[in-house]
């Protein structure tokens, strides 16, 4: 078992930034409308994992479908401008999220803008991850992209930055495709996941990461996978939660913050029937 542990106080100035960027989704999909009002649960997670237990590092998310407070920097098209976003705080490592097919083709294109920003804006590795990613890793390393996630990142974070910031082998990192020599190579296992005796480990979301965003309805989840193999859908990994315990404490901690509208994320709450029913009632006593 992994064991997270939170990292120790850094000397200020000393940190590496680890920005996540979850790409701008194509115009015809069903998150077209809620997009503007939420966010991706999973990046949010990878970035506040990076925060909290990567030695070194600092992090930030930027949400291309929720890109809309205070004056956000755009290129002439009216996207996101990434050139100018490391010129405000730059990112030695840069993150791409890409779970919608359709979000693809913009995911791409972000890559090939950081790969060609100037030697001193440039980030020194960029990651990609989410379900297109991890199924077609190889057009994403040939944008650019320095590594490829298969699975959940979270379980190999640390030591995948650490690796990076310390440019030395990636070979012992599993479950993960990389540019090597000159070839792309890819470290088994087929998949990573979290194991269900870390997924109480995990720190809750830190959605204050989150830069020129306004959430409106906030992403929950407690279960993780499925087991329904269905023919239409990607998600068909080993279903994993959250204790209804650390998930209720999840919602209180948001509610303490004001937060009032939730959007469960989950694909199949009821696969632990059990501790559905116990979070729903205690949330029912405590609200």
């Amino acid at each position: 078992m992994k064991v997270f542990q939170l990292k120790s106080k850094e000397t200020p100035g000393q940190e590496w930034l680890f920005r996540v960027i979850i790409g701008l989704f194509g115009r015809d999909n069903i998150y077209r409308f809620q997009a503007r009002q939420t966010t991706s649960l999973g990046a949010v997670m990878v970035a506040t994992v990076a925060k909290a237990w990567c030695l070194g590092f600092d992090a930030e998310a930027i949400d291309e479908n929720n890109y809309r407070v205070g004056r956000p920097p755009r290129d002439k098209d009216g996207l996101p401008n990434h050139l100018a976003l490391q010129k405000e705080r730059y990112a030695s490592i840069v993150g791409i999220s890409c779970s919608l097919s359709n979000s693809a083709p913009r995911c791409l294109d972000i890559i090939r803008q950081y790969k060609a920003m100037p030697e001193q804006l440039r980030p020194k590795a960029i990651i990609a991850g989410g379900w297109h990613a991890r199924d077609n890793a190889q057009e994403f390393l040939d944008a650019g992209a320095d590594v490829v996630v298969h699975g959940e990142a979270e379980p190999i974070l640390p030591d995948l930055l650490e690796v990076l910031k310390e440019k030395i082998s990636l070979e012992n990192i599993p479950g993960i495709s990389y540019w090597s020599e000159n070839q792309i190579k890819r470290n088994g296992p087929e998949e990573i996941l979290v194991e269900q005796d870390m997924m109480d480990s995990l720190p809750h979301p830190d959605f204050n990461l989150l830069r020129y965003v306004k959430i409106e309805m906030y992403p929950v989840g407690r279960t993780r996978g499925c087991d329904g193999k269905c023919r239409f859908c990607r998600v068909k990994c080993e279903p994993r939660s959250i204790s209804p315990e650390r998930f209720l404490e999840q919602l209180v901690v948001l509610v303490s913050k004001d937060v009032r509208k939730f959007f469960v994320v989950d694909d199949r709450s009821e696969q632990d029937l059990n501790g559905f029913i116990y979070w729903l009632e205690k949330w029912k006593l405590k609200s």
